[in-house]
């Protein structure tokens, strides 16, 4: 059975994968050779088991790291999102004022 990490067991993770730059960083000369990766991937797994975090077996980390990946690109977009839709109201605001202190009333205020 795979057990569930918690927000606990990710903020671990995350501290452990920091100095396995070979597996997250593209530029990294490890990132792409097959041997490297899968030595780090096992001494990440020893690391996290260290720090109590459960992890079955090496596939399941690996589904763990695509999960959390995935969830970061989501948060990621909808942040890029939100920011969109801001500056969007703070340009029609912007131009709302502008026209008011110019003496240009739109039809809410005729």
């Amino acid at each position: 059975m795979v057990s569930n990490w918690n927000s606990e067991d990710v903020v671990r993770f995350l501290d452990v994968n920091e100095e396995s730059e070979g597996l997250w960083n593209i530029r990294h000369s490890d990132y792409n050779n097959k041997i490297k990766c899968d030595s780090a991937m096992l001494k990440l797994m020893g690391e996290l088991l260290k720090r109590n975090v459960a992890v079955e077996s090496v596939e399941v980390l690996r589904k763990k790291i695509k999960s959390i990946k995935n969830v970061y690109w989501q948060e990621l977009t909808k942040t890029e999102k939100l920011k969109k839709e801001k500056e969007k109201v703070e340009q029609a605001l912007t131009m709302f004022i502008n026209l008011n202190l110019h003496g240009l009333r739109g039809p809410i205020f005729s």
